[in-house]
């Protein structure tokens, strides 16, 4: 698995600021067991032994921080499961505070091991998610270029060859999970007879590999329709397709979306390519790109069906 963009700075410094942080920490804890027990004004635990051997478990948590900043993206699991512990710790902690079974001054404790590092993780973790998804490869090529190096999957035809003759409408799909692409295939499929009238050479593009493809558009009726696999997004890149932010993979409008198809019996299925590619839609006509369709958040569709 390759990862392809730049880590910003500021989160590896966070990443090994908590090594060293957990590392000291831990060897603080394994060796002075009490003593931040008696800072805190609480009574030590009967089994000391236990909080000796957390230490060496923070500890080690401080070494995998260290080994992981070299590479967060690649080790990321190492940031998940710093993340999943401070979260649990501290939802285990209000529990037991708010049902009287841990000493108030506990909180301060808990608040600087584990609530302080929330925030920073979190949105370590959300740049990392997105970047595990992202199929992206830096081959960044012009449109033109695209047109002649794509070729569709039946003919073998370039995608300039046909533009030549008659005018190429290509469909960029998310990825054949998404409930909104779902949508959008159903539309096409009831709209196949006017893209003909129009004398359309529909071109569907997608990140899957040709045999899913044809199994999956089966369930629409489009398993003959003219298909290009992307799988590393070179063609929407030169398309200028860009992945969308949170903001607009995750709007209020996506979810509201979502719930109403899946009430129409369209559900999301499973995750095949980048999750966060926007879909799009261009009309390519002489060898030139004519018209493009380009939403600006994954809940809405590019046009079908352009006016002449």
């Amino acid at each position: 698995m390759k990862f392809r963009s730049q880590v910003p700075n500021w989160m590896i410094l966070v990443v090994r600021i908590a090594a060293v942080y957990h590392f000291i920490l831990g060897i603080y804890m394994a060796i002075f067991p009490t003593h931040i027990f008696s800072l805190l004004g609480i009574h030590p635990p009967d089994y000391i032994f236990l909080w000796e051997s957390l230490g060496a478990l923070v500890g080690l948590y401080g070494l995998a921080y260290y080994l992981a900043s070299y590479n967060i993206i690649k080790h990321y699991p190492i940031i998940l499961i710093g993340l999943l512990s401070n979260t649990f710790i501290t939802i285990a902690f209000v529990y037991a505070f708010f049902s009287n079974q841990i000493h108030q001054n506990f909180f301060w404790l808990v608040f600087v091991n584990d609530v302080l590092w929330l925030g920073p993780l979190i949105i370590i973790w959300a740049y990392i998610f997105k970047e595990i998804q992202n199929t992206s490869v830096q081959m960044k090529i012009k449109k033109e270029e695209a047109l002649h190096n794509f070729f569709l999957h039946d003919t073998g035809e370039s995608i300039h060859e046909i533009s030549l003759e008659q005018p190429v409408l290509l469909i960029f799909l998310r990825h054949f999970g998404c409930s909104f692409c779902r949508e959008m295939l159903e539309d096409l499929s009831s709209s196949q007879l006017d893209l003909w009238k129009k004398n359309y050479r529909t071109v569907i593009v997608h990140m899957s590999n040709d045999e899913e493809a044809n199994e999956f558009l089966k369930a629409y009726g489009l398993h003959n329709m003219s298909q290009i696999s992307d799988p590393n997004c070179i063609l929407y890149d030169a398309f200028g397709i860009q992945r969308a932010t949170y903001a607009q993979t995750f709007h209020f409008r996506s979810w509201w979306k979502a719930f109403i198809l899946m009430c129409r019996g369209v559900f999301i299925g499973k995750l095949s390519g980048d999750g966060f590619r926007k879909a799009a839609s261009a009309v390519v006509y002489k060898g030139d790109i004519i018209k493009m369709s380009l939403p600006k958040y994954v809940f809405q569709q590019p046009q079908l069906i352009y006016p002449q």
